[in-house]
């Protein structure tokens, strides 16, 4: 009977992170291990992998992509199939975020999507070359002088916000259960396991490691929407 018991509790373990579209490959030593035999490990132990020339690499071919505006290509090769990423984004002041598989192509010019951020940065942002370092940036309500980025170009860093969890969980506190636990895990595997990228001033974007590659998991628009109502 504690043999079935533990089976169970295994296996229902296990089939959390296969719904929520995280594989066992993806995540290290992030998968509950089992101490006793009736007793799993409740807390995932995430781990931010060091700066590799792969990371590098894996950014600057997205980076060589948004210069060409091939929206095609980076759906294609950066966005995971199953993951997809989470586009970050106001409204009336408001952060909130949509789940996408993919970026759409929208040619509608009253319609801001990362699309046309894409096309923007293609045009004003060739020759840029990767810097670690974070870049902040200031809304700077009282003095135009301050408004924008601390530095312009391109730079990859460690200091990601935790505002997609943050928004789950304030949206749980009014409609319970709306997002469940394999939603707030794939945020926080996005918030703990990811990298950066600021390529001033258009684009913010977030690289996590799937199944053995980085792949974009996240758009941060928000950052620099300075609207508040």
């Amino acid at each position: 009977m504690k043999y079935k018991n533990s089976f169970k509790i295994l296996f229902s373990t296990l089939a959390i992170f296969t719904l929520s579209g995280c594989s066992l490959k993806q995540i290290n030593e992030q998968i509950p291990t089992i101490i006793k035999k009736e007793e799993i490990k409740k807390e995932i132990v995430y781990k931010r992998e060091a700066v590799s020339p792969e990371l590098i690499n894996r950014v600057n071919e997205v980076i060589s992509s948004i210069i060409k505006n091939d929206v095609q290509n980076i759906n294609k090769n950066y966005i995971h199939p199953k993951f997809g990423f989470y586009n970050i984004y106001k409204v009336d002041g408001i952060t909130t975020f949509t789940q996408q598989k993919e970026i759409f192509n929208i040619v509608d010019e009253g319609i801001e999507e990362l699309s046309h951020l894409i096309k923007f940065a293609s045009e004003d942002s060739k020759g840029y070359l990767l810097k670690q370092g974070d870049v902040k940036f200031d809304c700077s309500p009282n003095n135009d002088e301050f408004y924008g980025w601390s530095q312009d170009g391109l730079y990859l860093s460690s200091k990601v916000s935790s505002q997609l969890s943050k928004i789950m969980k304030d949206a749980n506190s009014f409609e319970k259960n709306r997002y469940k636990e394999n939603d707030l895990a794939k945020a926080k595997l996005i918030e703990k396991t990811s990298y950066k990228v600021v390529l001033t001033p258009y684009l913010v974007f977030y690289m996590t490691k799937i199944d053995g590659q980085w792949y974009l998991t996240l758009f941060d628009r928000a950052t620099v929407n300075c609207s508040s109502d």
